[in-house]
């Protein structure tokens, strides 16, 4: 990936990183044999999630997720099913399952990891059932790995009107360290000569 690129792509994620200071790092669940939902880890979903509504860029479209748990091992989403999220058949669209299946699992990772960015790597999904206008899709997200600059997590989509699967996706994540936000490129003054 050229440098111009990854910096697009890692402003891009300031949105979602924006509000990873310590005060709202994940902590640890009491029992280790027991995935528990914390108040801090909820907390910071429910902000994320709260600035969609404002938001201009792309996840603007995923303004409809509710985050219903969230650990540092797994979170769980809900999303009813509307006109904006279908293809021509009324059901939802591929497209708009892969964008749940790379925000929700980047956000999964990142309450693991708040003081890094992550970029995709590697994403796939299968497509078992369909999901129809009016329903609800049900999203887990599940953290597989988390190794130094790597992270592998996938995500389950189950239809909540009869709780089957309607499908199955992994996304592999780079880690990386963050990087203030990019200034605009300034302006020469009027004293500068221009070398033309």
């Amino acid at each position: 990936m050229k440098g111009n690129s990854a910096i697009g792509i890692i402003c891009s994620l300031s949105f979602w990183t924006q509000f990873s200071d310590d005060s709202m790092a994940p902590q640890s669940p009491q029992n280790e044999n027991e995935i528990q939902s914390t108040s801090a880890d909820m907390d910071r979903l429910q902000q994320w999630f709260s600035h969609l509504h404002n938001s201009k860029n792309y996840n603007r479209n995923l303004k409809s997720v509710v985050p219903i748990f969230a650990s540092k091992e797994r979170c769980v989403f809900e999303m009813p099913i509307d006109e904006e999220s279908v293809n021509g058949y009324g059901t939802l669209h591929g497209a708009a399952t892969m964008a749940l299946l790379d925000v929700l699992t980047a956000i999964t990772v990142m309450l693991s990891v708040p003081q890094k960015n992550v970029l995709s790597v590697d994403m796939s999904a299968s497509y078992m059932l369909p999901v129809s206008r009016g329903d609800t899709v049900e999203v887990t997200t599940n953290v597989l790995r988390i190794g130094r600059t790597t992270a592998f997590v996938e995500a389950e989509f189950r239809r909540k009107s009869d709780g089957r699967v309607a499908a199955k996706g992994r996304q592999t994540l780079a880690l990386v360290d963050k990087q203030p936000p990019k200034k605009e490129i300034d302006e020469p003054t009027p004293d500068v000569k221009s070398a033309a």
